[in-house]
């Protein structure tokens, strides 16, 4: 069962003849979960940088084949694939998660197997986690490392970088976790790796950025009542969802009787509960990796 996938499905279908955008299908749970719970007249617009990625969905996906299309491409500009009869759409979903398949094979995205330092969600994509190590200055590290890792050692470990870098390039996460390692207590070696890790793939895929982006690209395409899902696992990413619906809305804190300027909005949003719903003790229990995820969920008034 993907992560908090009985929830997606209560909250996110509403239509089931409608088309529905899976903005990061991944190996393709979810987008299955979405189709077997619509008709023989709902679609599934499956999404994703990693070719590798829509293959395992494809296969997943056999079975329900004919409500399933899969697209490489990031969600957000999945509007520039759709033809006219993709629009507009039921519904969305986003999983900001990384894919357990991406952290276990070679693809650099953790330090527990040594790979070359990649972190691309694209394969094509031009930069990788090794040109950032071996390339950027130490402030852009340091600034890197601060916001997106929210690392108190942001400072030592990118001057611990640039020194080591000096003697040798740094290739692979294993160099790069031995010049990291002796900067977190013993107790905190994983979740500041963890971190490290987190803090690059965002620098190499530009991923605050693109939700952004995607958000309002996708909210978009929605149909009046439409509604959309969000699936985070990290303060950074759930800010950005939060605020997002809070500008939409009336939670953004305007008074009531400011219609003027609520009317400016090109859209509305309603949030469908206020606080972001977490998995439950026996989905954590099951499935560890769900334990950080938050989520949240709107509809397009």
């Amino acid at each position: 069962m993907p992560v908090m996938g009985r929830e997606v499905v209560e909250y996110l279908v509403h239509d089931p003849s409608g088309i529905y955008i899976d903005g990061t299908c991944g190996t393709g749970g979810h987008a299955r979960l979405l189709a077997e719970s619509l008709s023989g007249d709902g679609r599934v617009i499956c999404c994703d940088l990693d070719p590798r990625m829509l293959e395992l969905a494809k296969r997943r996906n056999m079975e329900v084949a004919d409500r399933v299309r899969h697209l490489q491409c990031g969600y957000q500009e999945v509007a520039d694939q759709l033809g006219p009869d993709d629009k507009p759409i039921a519904g969305f979903l986003l999983d900001l998660g990384i894919s357990s398949v991406q952290l276990e094979e070679g693809y650099g995205f953790a330090f527990k197997s040594d790979n070359p330092l990649d972190m691309r969600f694209d394969p094509e994509g031009s930069l990788t986690a090794a040109d950032i190590i071996n390339q950027y200055p130490q402030q852009e590290l340091k600034k890197i490392f601060k916001e997106y890792g929210e690392l108190s050692q942001a400072g030592a470990i990118s001057h611990a970088i640039i020194k080591a870098r000096d003697k040798n390039k740094i290739e692979t996460t294993f160099q790069l976790k031995s010049i990291l390692e002796p900067y977190f207590n013993k107790d905190r070696i994983n979740k500041g790796l963890a971190q490290v890790a987190q803090a690059l793939r965002i620098a190499v895929n530009n991923e605050l950025e693109n939700i952004k982006k995607g958000l309002r690209a996708l909210t978009e395409l929605l149909h009046s009542g439409g509604r959309f899902v969000v699936i985070s696992y990290h303060s950074l990413e759930d800010r950005i969802v939060k605020n997002y619906i809070r500008t939409y809305s009336r939670e953004s804190g305007l008074p009531p009787d400011l219609e003027k300027v609520l009317e400016t909005r090109e859209f509305r949003l309603q949030p469908l509960f206020q606080k972001a719903l977490a998995p439950t003790s026996q989905e954590i229990e099951n499935n560890p990796r769900a334990r950080s995820a938050k989520l949240r969920a709107a509809a397009k008034v």
